[in-house]
């Protein structure tokens, strides 16, 4: 019996240090993703331009769903900085509703850019859904971004 005991407690200690040490490398990965993230130029780079063409269409008094025009010539560069955006924005997406980043991590260093590129990039992403007749495109970021946006990060007071 005292043999059973120690290994249930074993078994148990074993279970415990598994569980551990994949959340602990699941939020180090997310880390590296964020490192990666933000010393990737081209990505940094084509986010300022999308970015740099919504602000200069509200400046000029149009809505934001007017970025959907840059979509017509796909080789422009306005174009292809916009698909580079919502590819990565889906590939993280993805990412975190399957569990394999850890949501809290980069939340809690993205909501707002999530949700900023969400309300940039929504009508861009219906068009082009509707253009290509798949409505799975870019779902997962859409899937997300909803969901931050109903549950935005807290205000942490020390």
């Amino acid at each position: 019996m005292i043999q059973e005991i120690i290994l249930a407690l074993g078994l148990g200690a074993t279970v415990f240090t598994l569980v551990f040490n994949h959340k602990e490398n699941k939020r180090q990965s997310t880390l590296d993703l964020i490192i990666h993230q933000r010393s990737n130029d081209k990505l940094n780079n084509a986010v300022n331009h999308v970015v740099s063409l919504a602000r200069n269409l509200n400046n000029n008094s149009n809505s934001i769903k007017d970025l959907v025009s840059f979509m017509a010539d796909l080789e422009s560069s306005e174009s292809k900085d916009i698909i580079e955006v919502l590819n990565f924005r889906e590939f993280v997406s993805v990412g975190i509703n399957t569990g394999i980043i850890d949501e809290k991590v980069y939340k809690r260093a993205y909501c707002s850019v999530m949700i900023r590129d969400w309300k940039l990039l929504k009508s861009t992403i219906f068009s082009i859904r509707e253009k290509q007749n798949k409505q799975t495109l870019f779902q997962d970021f859409e899937i997300l971004a909803k969901r931050w946006e109903k549950s935005p990060l807290k205000e942490k007071i020390r």
